[in-house]
């Protein structure tokens, strides 16, 4: 286990699930950093790793989901215990006092420390004071602005199914940022993208903001018409192309773990500007690879999957990661560097993820042996995870000692049934 200050700001350690597709009653530990869930087709793994995305959503979307209840534990590096309960809600609660279907799909409750501190149904809790760490919080009415409060941000997971998002503006296909210029200069609008882009034009919207917001403000009435239209002609092509920031981290870990050895915009951004927006269009990604700057389409399908995963992966710096078969397109060499990533970011990150590849074994240490889960059906309970016992580790120890890689053992052996 990591040492404490490498811990992620909130992970998840045990949990008990009830009525999710082909989950019916599971209870589950889980590791602060990597957690690697293999079994047979049809065990439930994607299913797991859905419910979790679903069930930590219901916090902040009202429909579109259907499970029967939650119990979610989870710690911080302090050893704090944050319980959340989330759990469908009774006739009466469903219907209220007017007899009025309740917007609330799903009842939710926080405990801290064993303290009550949220309850969705209860608004006489809202105010009320609670002890953390010595410090008096006052509670909220929603759990992210308790945990704010308290220096957590939510563990609101990424998840990374087997398939590529097809919703990849700026990068598979040109993008168009417009900035308002009435009212609210950090409003852009963007198409829908990952993660990782979106946070770049955010970081530029915001240094936009900061550059231009007060001037264009300050402006005295007589001069504001062609002050004005001065402020707004500067924001040119080199502005985006400075402003654009990719992050180094990224295009390190790009380097260190994938073919692409380079990252920018296209040069070719074309700008218009009227009296109430600047828009950009043409705001792609180029890619270098064997010396040479091009396009998402050149890539080839693995290329494009390492691409997403390592920048998505690395851009998350809080919350939890959910990785649905990381291996899938995906060359072995490229996967062993892969899994070395995944790895090195677990250290900070509590990763989960799903594979059918014995291979993705063979990055853990003898003393590692417990991030594994293997996902079995039960015909009562459904999907079961469960970790080795001390007699299937300490035979695993013995074949990596003494003959080879523990992949080898587990494709030779019956731990799966």
């Amino acid at each position: 286990m990591p040492e404490n200050e490498n811990l992620p700001s909130l992970f998840l350690d045990e949990l008990h699930v009830k009525g999710f597709k082909s989950i019916e009653d599971l209870e589950a530990r889980l590791n602060p950093g990597l957690n690697i869930l293999i079994g047979k087709n049809g065990a439930g793994k994607s299913n797991f790793l859905e419910f979790l995305d679903s069930a930590i959503a219901t916090i902040y979307k009202k429909k579109g989901f259907s499970f029967q209840s939650a119990f979610l534990k989870l710690n911080d590096r302090n050893n704090n215990r944050f319980d959340l309960n989330i759990r469908k809600p009774t006739k009466k609660n469903l219907l209220g006092e007017s007899n009025r279907v309740n917007d609330e799909l799903y009842h939710h409750s926080l405990f801290i420390n064993d303290s009550i501190v949220f309850d969705s149904y209860d608004e006489e809790i809202i105010g009320k004071e609670f002890d953390f760490n010595g410090k008096k919080i006052k509670s909220s009415r929603s759990i992210n602005t308790i945990l704010l409060k308290l220096g957590h941000s939510f563990i609101s997971p990424l998840y990374i199914r087997f398939n590529l998002t097809e919703q990849l503006d700026g990068i598979a296909t040109p993008g168009i940022i417009q900035i308002p210029l009435i009212y609210d200069f950090i409003d852009w609008e963007f198409g829908k993208t990952t993660r990782f882009l979106t946070d770049i034009i955010d970081n530029a919207s915001y240094s936009f903001q900061n550059t231009y917001e007060d001037k264009l403000m300050a402006l005295p009435e007589d001069r504001d018409t062609f002050e004005r239209e001065k402020i707004i002609q500067s924001v040119d092509v080199s502005w985006f192309l400075e402003n654009l920031i990719i992050p180094e981290e990224s295009i390190g870990n790009l380097i260190r773990f994938s073919p692409i050895q380079g990252l920018r915009f296209n040069e070719g951004i074309n700008i218009y500007r009227d009296e109430k927006s600047i828009t950009a269009e043409n705001i792609k990604l180029e890619f270098l690879i064997n010396e040479r700057w091009i396009p998402w389409s050149h890539l080839s399908d693995g290329t494009k999957r390492l691409f997403y995963l390592i920048t998505e992966i690395t851009n998350n710096k809080t919350g939890l990661i959910l990785i649905e078969e990381p291996e899938l397109g995906i060359h072995p060499h490229q996967f062993d560097l892969l899994m070395q990533f995944i790895k090195e970011q677990s250290l900070q990150k509590q990763i989960i993820l799903s594979t059918h590849s014995p291979k993705a074994l063979d990055h853990l240490e003898e003393d590692e042996l417990d991030k594994i889960l293997i996902a079995v059906y039960d015909r009562e309970k459904g999907t079961q995870l469960h970790h080795l016992n001390p007699e299937q580790i300490h035979k695993a120890k013995t074949y990596m000692n003494e003959v080879g890689y523990l992949s080898d053992y587990w494709s030779l052996s019956d731990l799966e049934e």
